[in-house]
């Protein structure tokens, strides 16, 4: 009797129970604001410069990790900076500076990296030709089949 009854009606009740109780609802879509807590901040762990010239610095760091934000503490701010992360075993990276309308003003870097987190930093005031007037400006890098960009100003 139990076989008949699992057999008869279970096709239809198990699906039934899990569209009622949430099981058969979509992933939600976190927004970025729930992604960016302003309790916890990144910290590189054991980073190392790659490359430096006069217009970049570019550090690596095998992992990043969080540390809670304790009351009172300020966090120092990078504003010419982009973070590149890449999983793949070697990439292209290519990092170009834009303007507000996102034409190129002028190529940064382009490199051949291996694994790992990546943090370009800019020296915008080192930049003599053209030399940058106050607005706004951005980096855009372009790596393994994907960009990222990151907005700063110029005061």
């Amino acid at each position: 009797m139990l076989r008949t009854i699992l057999t008869k009606y279970l096709p239809f009740f198990l699906p039934a129970f899990l569209l009622l109780s949430g099981c058969g609802r979509k992933a939600e879509v976190a927004e970025e604001s729930r992604l960016v807590s302003k309790l916890y901040h990144t910290v590189w762990v054991d980073p190392r410069i790659e490359f430096v010239d006069s217009l970049v610095t570019l550090i690596r760091a095998d992992r990043i990790d969080s540390l809670k934000i304790e009351p009172g503490e300020e966090i120092p701010v990078q504003p010419a900076s982009l973070e590149i992360p890449i999983f793949q075993p070697r990439c292209n990276v290519a990092v170009n500076l834009l303007d507000e309308n996102l034409r190129l003003i002028h190529p940064l870097m382009v490199r051949h990296l291996a694994a790992g987190y990546y943090r370009l930093t800019f020296n915008f005031d080192r930049l003599n030709d053209p030399e940058l007037p106050p607005g706004a400006y951005f980096l855009r890098a372009q790596y393994c089949d994907s960009n990222r960009v990151a907005r700063f100003t110029i005061d």
